[in-house]
């Protein structure tokens, strides 16, 4: 059948996307096209054109906008019963949303996306990984801590690590570990991140973006002001070629501020781990006694680190300590 063609061009497209290689990726698109026949794929795709169209939402050349259109025409080409890429192209819309700054559709469409996924390891970890950052943006701390240890395991399970698309997956990670003061977890996490940012060689302009200013945010908190200098410098370049992704060049602007306001240098005495850990719950209604029961401490001890923290931030009470906090990144806002 002429469509065998087809499936092993579209083989190698794939086999590009993982490599992150843009010469293979085309020449198999072109071959998938010329070698279309009007059926099916072996693998139940409705169409060459779908699963074309499927490749270039996840690597996005011509921008923001034709990832979401291109996930329209997979998604529109039948649902979870009748097409088998419906979750995927699902899963990528909403990361895209995530960029574009659209949480609540992003969520509604990374969460219907989830269950389908179990047969896309990479996608199930990079959807995970994309709720555990909005649950971060929510300031809920514990559910990003699962998800982003989930798509960890999936990543590990699957031996994904060396796929250039997981960069999102430990970019992600990098940031969530630093706000659980996960120091070594976050710092490896964001070595393998840049290792892969390395190898994007221009496909996926708005992933760059992201990694970049994922990371300046995992080593603004980590107060490693060089690192996150260097990778605000590759996001803003990458901004100027995905103008659109609204989402992401917001957070690279916050970030941007929080580092030109003096959130590396502010604190001339940083907080000790245990005063880390000790800082988000200052932002609740507990008492130093539930924060001491919580974290198995003393209450003495508690009221110790806290009396700390309000020293070194340079304030004298509990909701002074945690706006100044929120204003240099310490806690989310």
């Amino acid at each position: 059948a002429a469509n065998t063609f087809a499936d092993a061009a579209m083989a190698r497209a794939w086999l590009g996307v993982a490599s992150a290689d843009p010469t293979l990726i085309r020449a198999s698109l072109v071959a998938a096209t010329r070698a279309d026949d009007g059926s099916a794929l072996a693998d139940g795709t409705p169409s060459v054109t779908v699963a074309t169209a499927l490749v270039r939402s996840v690597i996005g050349v011509d921008g923001i906008l034709d990832v979401l259109a291109c996930c329209d025409v997979v998604r529109d080409a039948g649902s979870i019963a009748t097409n088998p890429w419906w979750g995927v192209a699902t899963g990528i819309k909403g990361s895209a949303l995530v960029q574009m700054g659209e949480p609540a559709e992003a969520r509604r469409l990374l969460t219907a996306a989830l269950p389908t996924l179990g047969s896309v390891p990479g996608l199930e970890a990079a959807c995970l990984a994309y709720l555990a950052l909005l649950d971060l943006d929510g300031g809920r701390l514990p559910d990003a801590a699962r998800r982003a240890d989930d798509a960890l395991r999936i990543v590990d399970q699957h031996d994904l690590r060396d796929v250039v698309p997981a960069m999102v997956i430990f970019a992600i990670d990098a940031l969530v570990s630093a706000r659980r003061n996960l120091r070594s977890r976050s710092v490896e996490s964001a070595e393998i991140a840049t290792a892969l940012l390395g190898r994007l060689r221009g496909l996926a302009t708005r992933a760059s973006l992201g990694g970049h200013v994922l990371l300046a945010r995992a080593a603004l908190v980590l107060n490693d002001g060089a690192t996150a200098r260097r990778h605000l410098a590759a996001a803003r370049a990458a901004a100027e070629v995905e103008p659109l992704a609204a989402g992401l060049i917001h957070r690279l602007e916050e970030t941007e501020q929080q580092l030109s306001a003096g959130a590396m240098t502010s604190l001339l005495t940083p907080l000790t781990p245990a005063e880390l850990r000790v800082l988000p719950h200052l932002a609740t209604h507990l008492s130093l006694q539930e924060i001491g029961d919580t974290l198995i401490l003393s209450r003495n001890t508690a009221k110790s680190h806290a009396v700390s923290i309000y020293r070194k931030l340079g304030v004298t009470s509990r909701a002074d300590a945690v706006a100044e906090a929120r204003r240099l990144g310490l806690l989310d806002g």
